[in-house]
C-alpha cells in the first residue's frame, strides 16, 4: 500500500504563507484551502479525522510481520499480573521503537497536523484492559494545544470477544475537561471521579459509543481530545496484542494536566524524547526556548536511559520543592515503572469504588424493594384491621338497632293493649 502522506508534502495550515495558526491542520478554518491541491485519497483521510476525532488505516510497512513478532516475543512472560501493559518498552526491545517510528505513521501525522511529529512514550498491551473512558488531553497536554495524538496498532486480530477499543466520535470537538473545569482538584487521586464524569457528559450529549474492530496491522490514530477507552474482554483465552504510541508535535510546550493547576500558577512540565532521532526534545513557547527549571515540577523518564538517547540535560530540582519524579535505576519492565504502578493503583481502587458503588446501589435498591413490600403489608395489615374493626362494629350496630327495634314494639304493642282494654272495659287477663 503507498503512504498517504508520501502522495504529497504537508499542507501550509495558515490561509498564507505569512499568518501561520497554530491550530492542527486537520482542524484549522482553512484547512480546505490546504487540501483542495491534495490527491482525493488524502483530502477523505484528512475530512475524517476532523469530523470523527479518528481514523483508521493499513499500516505501509515492509517488515509488519518481523516488527509484530519482535515485539510479542520480547515482551512475552514480562507483563504484570496486576495490569498487563508495559509502559516505555522501547529501553530495550528495538521493534517497539521501530513502530512507534514508523515512516507511514510519521508522515501520516505529518499530514494532519502539519508539523513533525514527535513519538515520546509507548504502553504495550497482551490482553484487553477495560479501561475506562478518558480523553489523552487529561495524561499529556500541550501549548499550543492539541498537538498531541495517539495511534494504537493491532498486532493481532481484534474483535467484540477479546477487548476492542471503543471511542465516541465527533468528541474531540468539545472543550478540553480537565480536572479543574469538572470541579476536581488536580491530584492523581481524583482520576477516577474523572472518569464518571467524562461518561456521564459523554450519555447527557447523546454521544454514541463505536468499536473498533480491527485486523492484524490496521492502527487507529486519534485526536488528543478523543474520548476513548478499552472493553471488557469477554473471552478470557485470547490475547489482544498491541502498541499504542502517543506523539507530541514539535515547537510546543509539553506537560502533565493532572499535576497542573495553570491558573494558581502551578504547571508540571514533562520531559520529551523524540524516538524517532533519539534527542531531547527542547520546550518552546511561541518560537522561544523554555526552560524546564521555569516548571514548578517536571515529569522525567527513568534513568539510565538507553545508550541511542543524547542530548538529555539533568534538569535541575523544581523550584521549591523535590523533584517529581527522582532519578531511579533501569526500569524493571515486568513491574511497571513507579509513575505507572501509581496509575495502575489509582485504577485498581477506581474499579473497587465503581463495584462498591454498584453493590451499594444494589443493596439500596434491595432495601427499597423491601421497604416498599413491608409498607405495603403494613397498610394492607392496617387496611384488614380497619376492615374487621368496622365489620365487629356494625355487627354491634346491627345487634344494637335489633334489639332497639325488638323493645320499640314491644312497648308500642303494651301501649295498643292497655288502650284496647281501657275502651272496651275489659278485665286485664280477659282475651
Amino acid at each position: 500500500m503507498k503512504s498517504l502522506a508520501s502522495e504529497s508534502p504537508a499542507p501550509d495550515a495558515s490561509p498564507t504563507a505569512d499568518t501561520p495558526l497554530a491550530i492542527p491542520f486537520a482542524m484549522s478554518p482553512y484547512r480546505e484551502l490546504g487540501l483542495k491541491d491534495l490527491p482525493a485519497k488524502t483530502q477523505d483521510l484528512v475530512r475524517k479525522f476532523a469530523e470523527d476525532g479518528y481514523v483508521i488505516v493499513d499500516m505501509d510497512m515492509d517488515d509488519f510481520e518481523a516488527t509484530a513478532d519482535g515485539i510479542m516475543n520480547g515482551l512475552a512472560g514480562r507483563y504484570p499480573e496486576e495490569d498487563r501493559r508495559i509502559a516505555e518498552a522501547w529501553y530495550d526491545v528495538p521493534e517497539v521503537r521501530d513502530l512507534a517510528t514508523t515512516p507511514f505513521i510519521i508522515e501520516t501525522l505529518t499530514t494532519l497536523y502539519g508539523r513533525r511529529p514527535l513519538p515520546f512514550q509507548t504502553l504495550n498491551f497482551d490482553v484487553g484492559t477495560g479501561q475506562a473512558a478518558h480523553s489523552d488531553t487529561i495524561h499529556f497536554h500541550c501549548s499550543p494545544k492539541n498537538y498531541m495524538c495517539g495511534a494504537w496498532v493491532a498486532l493481532e486480530d481484534i474483535d467484540a470477544e477479546n477487548g476492542p477499543l471503543f471511542a465516541y466520535p465527533g468528541s474531540h470537538k468539545l472543550p478540553d475537561y480537565d480536572m479543574t473545569t469538572l470541579g476536581l482538584p488536580p491530584q492523581i487521586k481524583n482520576y477516577w471521579l474523572y472518569e464518571q464524569r467524562i461518561v456521564e457528559i459523554m450519555d447527557g450529549m447523546g454521544f454514541k459509543r463505536r468499536e473498533f474492530h480491527v485486523k492484524k496491522g490496521q492502527a487507529v490514530i486519534w485526536a488528543a481530545n478523543l474520548v476513548h477507552g478499552g472493553t471488557h474482554v469477554i473471552d478470557p483465552k485470547r490475547t489482544r496484542q498491541s502498541q499504542v504510541t502517543h506523539y507530541y508535535f514539535e515547537d510546543g510546550m509539553y506537560y502533565f494536566p493532572m499535576g497542573s493547576d495553570p491558573m494558581n500558577g502551578k504547571v508540571t512540565g514533562r520531559e520529551v524524547i523524540d524516538l524517532v532521532t533519539g534527542k531531547y526534545v527542547k520546550h518552546r513557547n511561541n518560537g522561544v526556548d523554555f526552560p524546564e527549571a521555569n516548571y514548578d515540577q517536571c515529569w522525567r523518564y527513568e534513568r539510565p536511559l538507553p545508550d541511542f538517547i543524547t542530548g538529555t540535560p539533568d534538569i535541575p530540582p523544581p523550584k521549591g520543592s523535590p523533584p517529581l519524579t527522582p532519578s531511579l535505576p533501569a526500569p524493571d519492565l515486568t513491574q511497571g515503572s513507579v509513575s505507572q504502578r501509581l496509575i495502575n493503583l489509582q485504577e485498581s481502587m477506581h474499579a473497587l469504588r465503581t463495584e462498591s458503588n454498584q453493590l451499594k446501589t444494589s443493596f439500596e435498591e434491595i432495601v427499597e424493594d423491601y421497604k416498599s413490600g413491608h409498607e405495603w403489608q403494613v397498610k394492607a395489615a392496617e387496611a384488614q384491621d380497619k376492615l374487621e374493626a368496622m365489620a365487629e362494629d356494625n355487627l354491634k350496630k346491627d345487634a344494637y338497632i335489633k334489639k332497639r327495634d325488638q323493645e320499640f314494639a314491644y312497648r308500642a304493642a303494651r301501649r295498643v293493649t292497655k288502650t284496647w282494654r281501657a275502651v272496651t272495659g275489659k278485665p286485664k287477663d280477659e282475651r
